[in-house]
């Protein structure tokens, strides 16, 4: 009886099957690893800056009058929120924007900062007669390769010359006044919280 090119065993020996399994195996889970890592911390990272957009537009309702001094120090405190995200004196961003509208629904801008904003798309709906919502809009640019750097710390070759383009989240919050029908801004106003009398 022919046996072939097997010798007599080998048919059986199932040594390094495992190996081989891990090895198909393995490019699969490390993809896998990497996928839910980046959608973990790219979640969080919309958590924060929806978080931040809510936050300043609260603050900045609250307010009779705001400043510059004011909006600067909330988008200081933005930063701290993102935190332990990368963060500069550029990322995140907030713009503010008080709108109110005219007797045919027109949205008007009030006034903006820190850019100057002409038009805005808001819901008339959200605006009541005689006053005005504030809506705050905050765009973090997450800083290339900031998955890679995880991968950095570990040691993974290859890894370290992977470089992905920035990818931006951005968050818009509406807000009505709380103690005041409008809430009014000038560069070197009044503080907000104004002191009591």
């Amino acid at each position: 009886m022919k046996q072939g090119f097997l010798k007599p065993g080998l048919r059986s020996d199932d040594r390094g099957v495992s190996a081989v399994e891990f090895a198909l195996i393995a490019p699969i889970l490390i993809i896998l690893l990497w996928g839910s890592l980046a959608f973990s911390s790219s979640y969080t990272i919309w958590r924060r800056v929806a978080t931040v957009a809510s936050s300043s537009a609260d603050l900045v309702a609250r307010c009779n009058d705001v400043n510059d001094a004011d909006l600067i120090d909330i988008t200081q405190a933005a930063s701290r929120i993102m935190s332990p995200f990368a963060t500069d004196a550029n990322n995140p961003t907030v713009q503010w924007v008080s709108a109110t509208k005219d007797n045919a629904d027109n949205i008007i801008v009030e006034w903006s900062y820190p850019d100057n904003v002409q038009t805005i798309n808001v819901d008339p709906a959200l605006i009541d007669e005689g006053s005005s919502v504030i809506v705050a809009t905050v765009t973090y640019n997450a800083p290339p390769g900031s998955i890679q750097q995880m991968f950095e710390t570990i040691n993974i070759p290859g890894l370290s010359n992977f470089s992905a383009s920035p990818t931006t989240f951005t968050e818009t919050f509406h807000a009505k006044p709380r103690r005041a029908l409008r809430v009014n801004y000038t560069s070197g106003g009044e503080d907000c919280p104004e002191e009591a009398n």
